[in-house]
């Protein structure tokens, strides 16, 4: 009976084991997928937000766009910020978009950021173990004048605009504000417009 036993339990290792080598196998695999920018429900608005950094002194900026259901520009805006961290980049991004979306009586907004730490910290909303919690902080406290507000974690392939308008950032001096689609943006809405989708590798399970 003990070596039984013994063959038994030897046998059930040899089982988990292999079945645990093989569900790694299978989790490193990857397939192509098509990514493309999304248009926005009815009656909401896209707000798409972006960190960018550059140099051995990490200067740092951030920029994004609000747009609507039928994929009408409403602004973009470019901020330029100094020397900081990507996060706090990322999370300057969406306060700037947010206080935008706000002057232009935006009611219902997504914001979209390739960031999936700064989705994540944005949806729980916990002040004390955000990274950068003042500004997390300021976050929180313009929720009040929308209707509705979601974040959403998109891949950086349907977040092209906003990567562009945080670059454009290193352009400017402070802030800016525009109302016409700049040539840095244009050829990216043109394709979005169209519908044109990038390819994209995932996990088949994440």
């Amino acid at each position: 009976m003990p070596t039984n036993y013994a063959s038994m339990i030897y046998k059930y290792a040899k089982e988990v084991k292999g079945a645990r080598k093989e569900f790694a196998r299978v989790r490193g695999i990857k397939k192509e997928v098509a990514v493309r920018r999304r248009v926005p429900m009815e009656g909401w608005v896209k707000l798409n937000v972006d960190g960018a950094s550059k140099g051995e002194g990490r200067i740092a900026g951030c920029g994004g766009l609000i747009w609507e259901c039928r994929g009408k520009w409403i602004c973009g805006y470019s901020r330029k910020l100094g020397s900081c961290s990507a996060m706090r980049a990322e999370v300057w991004a969406v306060l700037t978009g947010l206080e935008l979306a706000i002057k232009y009586n935006c009611n219902r907004v997504v914001v979209e950021s390739d960031s999936v730490v700064v989705v994540s910290i944005l949806k729980a909303m916990q002040v004390d173990d955000a990274p950068v919690p003042k500004i997390v902080q300021q976050i929180g406290s313009v929720f009040c004048h929308f209707c509705s507000i979601a974040f959403v974690h998109v891949y950086r392939e349907a977040n092209s605009c906003a990567d562009a308008m945080a670059n454009y950032s290193f352009m400017q001096a402070d802030i800016r504000v525009v109302f016409d689609r700049p040539p840095v943006v244009n050829r990216l809405l043109l394709n979005d417009y169209m519908g044109i989708a990038y390819p994209r590798l995932v996990l088949i399970q994440e």
